[in-house]
């Protein structure tokens, strides 16, 4: 821990906190997850624990966070991460209340890839959502926290049987933001990658309206929404195109069989809605972006602070 000097607060979760760390001999700004060890209480803790150490140490992708190194101290575990430094999406919701179609449009096509890439390692994430989006000063979108995640069968492509990828993981475990949430983890039902692309078709939804595509004033009422009812659609005409709706509907299917993404990635990306997405090249794609500084610890909840605004081209005004 003498190598770092903790600069700020980033956030804090169950087991721990994330700072901002700077590395005293290069000057490096680093993220710094430490894991209190006596928060984790039960074996299941520790092997969650032990399965996100192992993909932030074999995931090597531009749109998934990279982890440097980890560590032990007397009190803590630690993880030593990239630090992200344009926020995340989420906060950047919270200042424009969503996306123009364009920005979405990128923004998804680099979850895309990023889902793409973890589930070819068998990964699946299980906690997607705009707060585990970080997005970095050019504006390109790199997925974090695999807390939740859980490590299924390797190279699953399009031939592999649709039912058998749905139908990986039987232990029936509820986990994941509400929210976010697939149909069949809340029936406790078998599930796999297809819970991913559910929660994609959510975030789309959410960065176009501003809102969530199902809802609820308790959990019964999410569950009873997510599992019966049908997607809806703003009354203000051209808030979401034709072809954004079309691609959200097929990743909201119900049966996760039938679900867009269960065949592969490939058949996201070939959607109307990317037509004009250069998949190859999506990394050399420069974004000019509004930086939204992270909470201090203490701050509110939802209280954004925004700090100095790069040349952006983004604005309230972009907004459809």
């Amino acid at each position: 821990m003498e190598d770092f000097e903790t600069v700020q607060y980033i956030n804090s979760g169950a087991f721990g906190t994330v700072n901002l760390v700077r590395h005293r001999e290069t000057g490096q700004a680093l993220a710094l997850k430490q894991i209190k060890r006596q928060s984790l209480i039960s074996e299941t803790d520790v092997e969650q624990l032990l399965v996100e150490h192992d993909i932030l140490t074999f995931t090597d992708n531009p749109f998934v966070v990279a982890m440097y190194c980890s560590f032990e101290t007397e009190k803590d575990l630690c993880m030593v991460m990239e630090y992200v430094e344009g926020g995340d999406c989420d906060t950047l919701l919270q200042r424009f209340g969503r996306f123009p179609v364009d920005m979405a449009q990128m923004y998804i096509a680099e979850i895309v890839c990023g889902v793409e890439y973890i589930h070819s390692f068998g990964i699946v994430h299980r906690d997607l959502k705009p707060s585990n989006l970080l997005i970095t000063l050019r504006g390109h979108i790199k997925i974090t926290d695999f807390g939740l995640s859980k490590i299924g069968s390797l190279n699953m492509a399009a031939e592999v049987c649709a039912e058998n990828i749905a139908n990986e993981f039987t232990d029936g475990e509820i986990a994941g933001t509400p929210i976010y949430l697939a149909p069949e983890l809340y029936q406790g039902e078998v599930y796999g990658k297809p819970v991913d692309w559910w929660a994609v078709g959510v975030i789309l939804y959410q960065f176009l309206v501003g809102s969530f595509p199902f809802d609820g004033e308790n959990d019964d009422e999410l569950r009873n929404e997510v599992i019966n009812k049908n997607v809806t659609w703003p009354e203000e005409r051209d808030v979401v195109p034709y072809e954004a709706q079309v691609i959200i509907i097929l990743l909201l299917r119900k049966n996760s069989i039938q679900r867009l993404g269960t065949g592969g990635a490939s058949e996201v990306k070939e959607q109307p809605f990317f037509q004009d997405v250069d998949f190859d090249n999506l990394r050399r794609r420069e974004e000019k972006m509004v930086q939204v500084e992270k909470k201090k610890k203490g701050d509110q909840e939802g209280e954004e602070k925004t700090v100095e605004e790069k040349t952006t081209t983004r604005t309230e005004e972009d907004n459809v």
